[in-house]
């Protein structure tokens, strides 16, 4: 918002344009004034609301704010110097909407109350959430209407929902191996023999049978299947694929509420995502759809489930896979998840499965011999620590083995040695030293280094790897320092490069997916770390980009990276210098076209493909070879000129 000379603050801002109603413009300062009154003497459009963005001035006309609560835009008029665009949205069918109108007001403006509580309630009842997919016509009504709600008035009011028998036990299938909520639990070391494990809703039970064979003491319930099933506190609760097949709201977070109050430690909750499975010919009822089965299914954003997890249980919500997040009862544990989801760690291999067929009894064979699952097991904490573990450091089940086969860790470490590579032992100790500078580093960036819960595992890491902790944070603060330069960083560019891991901008700098961070080389893991330890999680960014010049990482939002022309949505820039972060999140109008897409084509027929369509951009709008991203808004508009021109040839 801006402030007049000594008046109240108007407007809202958005990005770097400053929008106002008409109402308004008497309160603003005189420079702004004078644009728009200049604007207007240019213009026939009867604006009712204005944009400005440096010197170019938008005079739009929207509907009425008074009889539509949502107004849609019916016409707008771009002046920027001598350059005058007017475009006519009243007869399109998908225009864009606009929330949130009352900021755009004078502040004694006597609607304020009125259209402030129509926000709220869409506020209350989530409609907001993923804000930049929700800008046009159609894309708002969809997003109400999921909700059960429609607009009266000023009012959002509930749909009376038609009356239907949903059969949930339908959705319940028979496994052959883990869920993908109970694996990622696995994996992250939080089930194993000696946890508790509760499956609330455990459909036929196959998960709770893996695990009990596996040695874990696990149980359900499930309200058709298991209704007289134990509901126990547990180490692990297990809430997978529960949520997604309840058709009532409210139901969902009573159901996520209750599931949380048997976890004491981790709770993993998993719904079906929307986007991966097709929804074509499935009717629509409340907030999803009805099969033909007469099973209900609720699709859920990534973000939509974090926010039900934040929204039910006023914890966050750890993304751990596709439509899987973890909640945490104790602090403790999530600083732990966080750590070591931060470092590389060799994957744990999740083999819970059904009980085998009982094999004919062989000879007897040697110790180490008849001791090689525990081995196997030996070897992969090894890969995981990179250096000889403590006792306490080893799975339940290795510990227990070694003592009952009365074999010291020294002796079974040296039977390792003689069947597995020492190479690739080595290789894992220097990747877990990089990943232990890093961790340091970014504690020292932050000054937050703090050993808490994990002190006496970090201590015996920074005495193998560096002689001590003092020593450890020396060398993390030497890496910081080394992060500098631009020499240092713009060579693990060239090896990023050379790995096809990044690509090259053509100005200097590279950028990667998001997915590859951990595979780049340490210095620029350095670089996107303190980037994220400075904005956050960067679960929903698609690209990265690193400007090595001014020590800048820009986070790009991409809606659908398999279009032909992705847009990105959402420019986050974190200049790691000064430690400011810009945030800029596009309308429709200002929405930019990737332009180096064609870099990860995976194959040469659609690197070709995608390569001709980004420089028939690139020539159509005169921009130089070196340009990643373009205006959408530039391209239709240049599209059109052309279309204009020929007709005027050919007529």
């Amino acid at each position: 918002m801006t402030r007049a000379a000594s008046g109240p603050r108007v407007g809202k801002r958005v990005g770097g344009a400053l929008y106002f109603h008409r109402s308004a413009l008497d309160l603003l300062d005189a420079e702004t004034n004078r644009k728009v009154s200049s604007a207007s003497e240019r213009s026939d459009v009867p604006w009712n609301v204005a944009k400005v963005e440096g010197e170019a001035v938008s005079l739009l006309r929207y509907e009425d704010f008074d009889d539509h609560a949502f107004p849609c835009l019916l016409e707008s008029v771009r002046i920027d110097g001598e350059r005058v665009v007017r475009s006519d949205y009243s007869n399109r069918e998908n225009p864009p909407v606009l929330h949130r109108k009352e900021l755009l007001l004078r502040p004694d403006d006597d609607r304020i109350p009125v259209f402030a509580a129509l926000t709220a309630a869409a506020e209350g009842h989530g409609l907001f959430a993923a804000s930049h997919r929700i800008g046009t016509k159609q894309a708002w009504t969809r997003r109400v209407t999921e909700a059960g709600l429609t607009v009266e008035g000023h009012a959002l009011v509930s749909l009376p929902p038609p009356s239907l028998e949903i059969a949930r036990h339908r959705t319940a299938i028979a496994r052959n191996r883990l869920s993908a909520p109970m694996q990622s639990l696995v994996r992250h070391e939080f089930v194993s023999p000696g946890t508790t494990v509760l499956d609330y809703g455990c459909g036929q039970g196959d998960d709770v049978r893996a695990l009990v064979e596996g040695g874990v003491e696990a149980f359900g319930w499930d309200p058709h299947f298991l209704p007289d099933g134990t509901l126990a506190q547990a180490d692990a609760v297990n809430l997978g694929f529960v949520l997604n097949v309840i058709e009532e709201p409210v139901e969902r977070l009573e159901t996520l509420r209750r599931a949380w109050s048997y976890c004491r430690r981790v709770l993993a909750v998993a719904v079906m995502i929307s986007g991966h499975r097709p929804t074509a010919g499935l009717r629509p009822y409340r907030d999803g759809f009805v099969t033909s089965r007469g099973t209900f299914q609720r699709y859920f954003t990534p973000d939509e489930l974090k926010e039900m997890v934040r929204e039910a249980l006023g914890v966050e919500g750890f993304a751990v896979g596709l439509g899987v997040v973890f909640a945490f009862r104790d602090p403790a544990d999530e600083r732990a998840f966080l750590y070591r989801r931060q470092v590389r760690r060799a994957e744990r291999v999740v083999s819970y499965r059904p009980p085998p067929r009982e094999r004919a009894i062989q000879p007897r064979e040697p110790l180490a011999e008849r001791m090689r699952p525990t081995l196997d097991a030996l070897w992969a904490t090894l890969m995981a620590v990179g250096r000889v573990p403590s006792f306490d450091e080893l799975p339940t089940d290795v510990g227990h083995a070694l003592r009952k086969s009365n074999v010291s860790i020294s002796r079974a470490i040296g039977w390792c040695e003689g069947i597995f590579d020492r190479d690739e032992f080595e290789r894992a100790a220097a990747a877990r030293k990089e990943d232990l500078v890093l961790y340091f580093a970014l504690g020292a960036f932050t000054q937050s280094v703090a050993l808490s819960d994990l002190a006496a595992r970090l201590q015996r890491d920074a005495r193998a790897f560096f002689g001590g902790v003092g020593k450890a944070k020396e060398a993390a603060m030497a890496f910081l320092f080394s992060l500098r330069a631009s020499d240092h960083i713009r060579f693990a560019s060239k090896q990023a490069i050379g790995a096809g891991i990044a690509h090259e901008d053509g100005r200097g700098g590279i950028h990667f997916r998001r997915e590859k961070k951990d595979d780049l080389p340490l210095a620029l893991r350095g670089v996107v770390g303190c980037a994220s330890v400075l904005y956050g999680d960067l679960d929903d960014v698609e690209v990265v980009r690193i400007d090595m010049e001014k020590m800048a990482v820009s986070l790009l939002y991409i809606t659908d990276f398999e279009a032909k022309l992705p847009l990105i949505v959402r420019d986050v820039r974190i200049n790691l210098r000064n430690q400011a972060i810009s945030d800029k999140i596009f309308d429709e109008d200002g929405r930019r076209v990737f332009l180096a897409r064609s870099a990860y084509a995976t194959d040469e027929r659609e690197r070709v493909q995608r390569e001709a369509i980004e420089t028939r951009v690139r020539r159509l709008l005169a921009l130089q070879g070196t340009a990643q991203t373009v205006r959408h808004a530039n391209i239709v508009r240049a599209l059109k000129d052309a279309a204009g021109k020929q007709l005027e040839r050919s007529s």
